[in-house]
């Protein structure tokens, strides 16, 4: 039995191409399943996406409403956990 992937929660995640998520990660098998995923179109910081992911958006952050978004694994760059009340 293939032992499954882990990745489960609030996170902002960069894929390839420049796109850049945040909302509710989950791994299913070789896909990253963001549910309530909003685009991250302009950060809007000072001290980058870092700031995003420990504060949530600043005034001048900009996002995009995204549904269900899917992935493939290796389309992910890396994910920055984040707390979903600081995105509300």
């Amino acid at each position: 039995m293939e032992k499954k992937k882990t990745l489960s929660g609030y996170a902002i995640v960069i894929a390839t191409h420049g796109w850049i998520f945040v909302g509710k990660c989950d791994i299913d098998k070789n896909w990253c399943v963001i549910t309530g995923a909003k685009t991250i179109r302009v950060w809007g910081t000072k001290r980058g996406i870092g700031e995003l992911a420990e504060n949530g958006p600043t005034e001048r952050t900009k996002l995009d409403d995204g549904g269900v978004i899917r992935i493939p694994l290796a389309s992910v760059v890396a994910t920055l956990d984040t707390e979903e009340s600081k995105w509300k």
